[in-house]
């Protein structure tokens, strides 16, 4: 007697595990595959609408700066405004991140911001030697 019901403990243990097993394999992991494609889907175009907007920023009516006076980096911020150089004369040279949607300042887009607050910014001129001097 209690041998069949050990036995029949474990054979509803046994066919529980391969019930619940097969319900992973076939319903919850491909449900779970297809929802982590759609948001990796989502959040690509959403980079890819915020690089392409980034670019064209300097083109958009309410741009704060002359569109001819930005000029694209890209990374690690958008754009560097030399406020001026239209007329001839630079008077001030503005960093600029573009940003939309929901996002915000990477770790080191604060850091260059900050650098930039507190006047840690310098000019440095490089003169490639030429091989005949």
């Amino acid at each position: 007697m209690v041998l069949e019901f050990v036995i029949s403990l474990l054979l509803g243990l046994i066919i529980g595990f391969v019930i619940s097993f097969l319900y992973f394999l076939f319903v919850y992991l491909p449900h779970k595959i297809k929802q982590s494609r759609e948001d990796a889907i989502t959040r690509s175009r959403s980079s890819i609408s915020g690089q392409v907007l980034e670019q064209f920023a300097p083109y958009l009516a309410d741009f704060p700066f002359i569109a001819s006076e930005a000029k694209f980096i890209g990374k690690p911020i958008d754009f560097i405004v030399f406020e001026g150089l239209d007329e001839g004369e630079v008077k001030k040279i503005i960093f600029v991140e573009v940003k939309s949607g929901r996002s915000f300042l990477t770790k080191v887009q604060k850091s260059i911001k900050n650098a930039v607050l507190e006047k840690k910014v310098e000019w440095f001129e490089y003169y490639i030697k030429n091989k005949k001097e």
